[in-house]
């Protein structure tokens, strides 16, 4: 049975959606500047401060992706003793 690391899983999706929206940003995409946050920093303050915002995104994604697939974690977030047993695995034969 293939065994997925849910790190691996939840760090290469932020790494995926960072990418998303940074692409679509760079190509002024109607989906995206259509959502309704980004539409009224668009009619405000202009296309390049609404792009500018959702590059700060994917690189908050981005950062956030490569933080989870290095193992790097705050002093307070350490990993309970269940989480390194095998209690999720299946018993199954």
């Amino acid at each position: 049975m293939i065994e997925l690391n849910s790190e691996w899983f939840v760090g290469g999706l932020s790494i995926l959606m960072a990418s998303l929206v940074a692409w679509n940003a760079l190509v002024f995409s109607p989906a995206i500047y259509g959502l309704r946050s980004i539409a009224v920093i668009k009619a405000r303050y202009g296309r390049q401060a609404a792009c500018g915002l959702l590059l700060g995104i994917a690189a908050i994604l981005l950062a956030a992706g490569v933080m989870i697939l290095s193992g790097a974690r705050p002093g307070y977030a350490v990993p309970s003793n269940a989480d390194e047993s095998n209690l999720d695995r299946s018993q199954g034969g």
